[in-house]
C-alpha cells in the first residue's frame, strides 16, 4: 500500500475514469459525514493495488463546519481553492473539495500541474485569477466531454463548479460507460444530473452591478496614482460588505493589497481599533510571503520610519515580526508626540501605498468611528506625498448626523480637496430576489417568482434578512428537497403564515431563542466582549476550560451566528492550551443576543467579565489589555462597592488613559481621565492629594488638545484653587512656625512648599 505516484505517468482515458470515479465514492462519504476536507491532492490518496481500494487521508484540516471564513491560507498550494486563499468573497463549503480534486484529476490526466511556479505568491494569483490550458489542449487523445468535466470542477467561483459529488460521479460514470462502448463524443454534455441536496443559499451578489463599476473605476484611478475615498451608505443588513468585499478579487489581481479593519460599538474607546485591525490584515498578508520579500518589506519599512518604530509596534505590536525589535523612542510633550505619531503612520502607508501594490483599505461601521481615528484618516488622506490609496468606508446613513464625527471629517476633506465618491444601497428588487432564490434551488426564475414575491412581502428585500429567513424556512423543512424528483420543493401556504417580524434583530433573537439554554447563555457572553471574541477570554468569563467551553460554542458555531477566524478552533476541543477568535457573522445577530440580556443584568454581567479578566491576565499582558478589562469595568461600575475595588478602577482608567495618550489618541484618553475623576470621593484632595493633582493635569491637558477649552479651564481651575489651599496651610504653618523658636521645623515646611513647586510643574510638562 503506498501513495499513488501521479507525477511518473500519465493515466490512460479508461484508467483515470475508473481511479477517478474510486475517489469520489471516497468524497461522497467524507460529505455525507458532513466533512470538507481542505486538502485533496494526490499525496493525501492512497491506492490499495492488492484490494483495488482507494483510501483518503489527512484530515489535519479538514472541518465540519459546512460554512468556514478564515484568515489564514491553509492547504497545499498548487491545489488550493480560490476561497481558500482569503482573496474571493466567498465562504469555504464543501465545493473547495471540488476545485482540488480537479487539480488532481488535471495532474492525473495530463501528467503535469495547471499552473506551474514556485513562487508562492504568483501560485495564490493564478488560482484567482489564471484559466489554464484545457486538458484536450494539452493532449488530443483526452476526450473533450472529460476536458470539460475538469475545467468546469476548477472554475473560479464556487457557483460555476458541480454543486455536489453526486453530480460530478454520474457524468464520470456515463463518460466510462460511453467510452467503453467507443460513444464518447463531443455530444455529451456534462452537468445535467449536477443538483445538490444541501441548502447553500447563492453567494452571488445581485443587482448591484452598476455599484461594482463604480467601486472599480475608482480602483482605477488610485492605480494611476490618485488618491480616493469612496462611502457606501445604507441601511443594517443591506449588503453594503458583501458590495465591498466583492472587488477584493479583482484589486488582488491587479497587485493591490486589500485590507479590512471595522468599528465595533463595544470597542470605542480603544484607540485606533478598526486601524490597527486593518494593519494586522496587511501584516499577515506580508508575513505569507517569502523569507526574501519579508527581508526587502523590512528593509523598506526601516528605511521610512528610522529610529521610531517603537511608535508603531506600540500600537501594531504585530510589525515586530517583520522589523524586529526596536528601540524605545524619547518621551515627548502631548502635541509633539501627536505630530510624531502622524508623521510615523504616514510614512509607514506611504511605504505600502505603491505604483507595484495600490493599498485599499475598508473600514466598516463608520457610524460607530471615534474623532481621534478619523482625524488619523484625514492625516492619511490630506498627506501630500501620498499616492496610489483608496479608502471605502461603510456606515448606516440613520445612525448619522449633521454632530458626527463622520461629518466633520468629510467636511474638512472637501477643503483639502480629496476626492470623496457616495454610493447608496437600497434594497434588493423583485427580479434580483428572484435570481438568488432560483440560483440557490437550482431552478429556472420562472419557477420561483411565486416564492420570491412572498419572500420579499416577508422581508422588504433587505439582503441579510432574506438569507436568514431563507435559512429559516429550510430548518422548519418549508422548503425540502425532493430526492425522487431531483428538485427542491417548497409549502406556500406554510411560507404564507410563516413568523416574521418587522425588523431583523426581532427575527434573529426568536432563532437564538431555539438553541440550548447553554448555547443561548454563552452566546449573550460572547455578545458583551464584542464582535471578535478569544476562547480563552470567554471561557473565563464562562467559569470553564477552554475545552468544556469550546464544545459549549460548536452547537452556535453549528447555526452559523459566529464564524471561526483562525484554524487552531479545531484544536479547541481538545486541548485547553489552545486559544481560538471567533467573530459574529453579522453585527445584527450580536445585537440580538445582547437584547437576551436584560437590562437590570447587564451591568452585573459586565462587571463580572472585567473581574475575571482582570483576575486571570498575566502582569506582562496587563498593558495589551488594559482598554478591554477597563470598558467592562467602566460598564459594571454601579455595581462595584467595595473601596479597594473602587481605587483599583481608578488607577485602571488613570492606565488606560496614559497609554491613550501615548499613542496621541486624546479623546479616549481624556475619557478615562474623567471616568476616574467621576469615581472620586468629595474629599478628594484631603485624602489622595498626588493622585488628583496628577489625574486632573492629565485630564485638563487631554481636554485641551481634544478641543474641550470649557472643561480644561474648569478642571485647570480646580486644580490650582487646591494649589492655592494647600500653599495656604504651608503659609500659615511658617508664620506661626516663625512667631516662636522652631526655626529648624520652618526650614522643614518651606523645604516642603518647594517640592511642591516641583510636583506642579513635573505634572504640568
Amino acid at each position: 500500500m503506498g501513495p499513488i505516484q501521479l507525477s511518473k505517468s500519465k493515466l490512460s482515458t479508461e484508467e483515470f475514469l475508473v481511479l477517478a470515479l474510486k475517489i469520489c465514492d471516497n468524497i461522497r462519504i467524507i460529505h455525507q459525514l458532513g466533512i470538507i476536507h481542505k486538502d485533496i491532492n494526490p499525496t493525501n490518496i492512497i491506492l490499495d493495488k492488492k484490494k483495488n481500494k482507494i483510501q483518503i487521508i489527512d484530515f489535519g484540516i479538514a472541518t465540519e463546519l459546512m460554512i468556514e471564513n478564515l484568515s489564514v491560507i491553509e492547504g497545499t498550494l498548487s491545489y488550493l481553492s480560490p476561497e481558500q486563499t482569503g482573496r474571493t468573497n466567498r465562504s469555504i463549503d464543501n465545493r473547495t473539495d471540488l476545485y482540488s480534486l480537479g487539480i488532481t484529476f488535471y495532474k492525473m490526466i495530463t501528467g503535469s500541474l495547471p499552473f506551474q511556479t514556485n513562487d508562492a505568491i504568483e501560485m495564490v494569483y493564478c488560482h484567482i485569477a489564471k484559466t489554464p490550458k484545457p486538458p484536450h489542449k494539452m493532449n488530443k487523445l483526452i476526450p473533450l466531454p472529460i476536458s470539460e468535466i475538469i475545467m468546469k470542477l476548477i472554475s473560479k467561483m464556487p457557483e460555476d463548479r458541480y454543486q455536489s459529488i453526486n453530480g460530478l460521479e454520474e457524468d464520470l460514470k456515463e463518460c466510462l460507460a460511453r467510452y467503453k462502448n467507443h460513444s464518447l463524443g463531443n455530444d455529451f454534455v456534462i452537468g445535467l444530473k449536477d443538483v445538490s441536496s444541501e441548502f447553500r443559499i447563492s453567494q452571488e451578489l445581485y443587482g448591484r452591478e452598476k455599484e461594482i463599476t463604480l467601486l472599480m473605476n475608482s480602483f482605477d484611478r488610485i492605480n494611476q496614482g490618485s488618491i480616493e475615498v469612496m462611502l457606501v451608505s445604507g441601511y443594517s443588513g443591506i449588503g453594503k460588505s458583501a458590495l465591498i468585499g466583492e472587488i477584493q478579487n479583482p484589486i488582488s489581481k491587479m497587485n493591490g493589497y486589500f485590507i479590512t479593519g471595522k468599528f465595533d460599538q463595544l470597542q470605542r474607546n480603544i484607540p485606533y481599533f478598526s486601524v490597527i485591525q486593518a494593519f494586522q490584515c496587511l501584516v499577515r498578508q506580508i508575513l505569507s510571503e517569502s523569507q526574501e520579500r519579508i527581508s526587502l518589506w523590512k528593509e523598506k519599512l526601516l528605511s521610512s520610519i528610522g529610529h521610531n518604530g517603537q511608535v508603531l509596534i506600540q500600537v501594531i505590536p504585530e510589525i515586530e515580526l517583520i522589523v524586529g525589535e526596536q528601540s524605545p523612542v524619547p518621551v515627548l510633550l502631548a502635541a509633539e508626540s501627536m505630530n510624531r505619531f502622524k508623521i510615523v503612520f504616514q510614512n509607514f502607508i506611504r511605504v505600502f501605498a505603491s505604483k507595484d501594490h495600490p493599498l485599499v483599505i475598508f473600514l466598516d461601521d463608520l457610524q460607530w468611528a471615534d474623532l481621534p481615528t478619523l482625524k488619523l484618516i484625514e492625516a492619511f488622506l490630506t498627506d501630500m506625498k501620498m499616492n496610489y490609496f483608496y479608502l471605502i468606508g461603510a456606515y448606516r446613513d440613520s445612525e448619522i448626523n449633521e454632530t458626527h464625527p463622520l461629518h466633520i471629517l468629510l467636511k474638512e476633506l472637501k477643503e483639502a480637496k480629496v476626492r470623496v465618491e457616495q454610493i447608496y444601497l437600497e434594497e434588493l428588487k423583485g427580479e434580483n430576489v428572484n435570481h438568488l432564490i432560483a440560483d440557490t434551488l437550482k431552478m429556472k426564475p420562472e419557477k420561483t417568482k411565486i416564492l420570491a414575491e412572498l419572500c420579499i412581502a416577508k422581508t422588504k428585500g433587505n439582503p441579510f434578512y432574506l438569507k436568514e429567513f431563507l435559512r429559516s424556512l429550510h430548518q422548519e423543512k418549508m422548503i425540502n428537497f425532493n430526492f425522487k424528483s431531483g428538485s427542491w420543493e417548497w409549502d406556500l401556504n406554510s411560507i404564507k403564515n410563516a413568523d416574521t417580524t418587522e425588523n431583523v434583530v426581532d427575527f434573529i433573537t426568536k432563532k437564538i431563542m431555539k438553541l440550548s439554554l447553554q448555547a443561548q447563555d454563552i452566546l449573550k457572553y460572547a455578545s458583551c466582549i464584542g464582535n471578535q471574541f478569544s476562547l480563552k477570554t470567554l471561557a473565563v468569563i464562562n467559569g470553564k476550560t477552554s475545552v468544556d467551553t469550546s464544545l459549549e460554542l460548536w452547537e452556535v458555531l453549528q447555526e452559523g451566528f459566529i464564524l471561526p477566524i483562525e484554524n487552531t478552533y479545531r484544536l479547541a476541543g481538545h486541548w485547553n492550551d489552545v486559544n481560538t477568535t471567533y467573530k459574529f457573522l453579522h453585527d445584527r445577530i450580536q445585537q440580538a443576543a445582547y437584547s437576551l440580556i436584560e437590562e437590570k443584568n447587564r451591568q452585573s454581567i459586565h462587571y463580572k467579565i472585567g473581574r475575571l479578566m482582570l483576575k486571570n491576565v498575566p502582569n506582562r499582558e496587563l498593558e495589551e489589555k488594559i482598554f478591554d478589562i477597563v470598558y467592562q469595568l467602566n460598564q459594571g461600575k454601579d455595581c462595584i462597592t467595595d473601596k479597594n475595588e473602587i481605587a483599583e478602577l481608578i488607577n485602571l482608567n488613570i492606565k488606560a488613559g496614559k497609554k491613550a495618550k501615548t499613542s496621541a489618541a486624546f479623546l479616549p484618553a481624556y475619557n478615562h481621565f474623567m471616568f476616574a475623576i467621576s469615581l472620586l470621593k468629595e474629599d478628594r484632595w484631603n485624602n489622595h492629594y498626588d493622585i488628583c493633582l496628577d489625574l486632573y493635569n492629565h485630564a485638563s491637558e487631554t481636554a485641551y488638545l481634544s478641543d474641550d477649552f470649557e472643561t480644561m479651564k474648569i478642571l485647570s481651575d480646580i486644580n490650582l484653587q487646591e494649589m492655592e489651599n494647600e500653599l495656604c496651610v504651608y503659609g500659615d504653618t511658617i508664620a506661626k512656625l516663625n512667631q516662636g523658636t522652631h526655626l529648624f521645623a520652618s526650614i522643614i515646611v518651606r523645604q516642603a512648599v518647594l517640592n511642591l513647586y516641583t510636583r506642579v510643574i513635573c505634572h504640568g510638562n
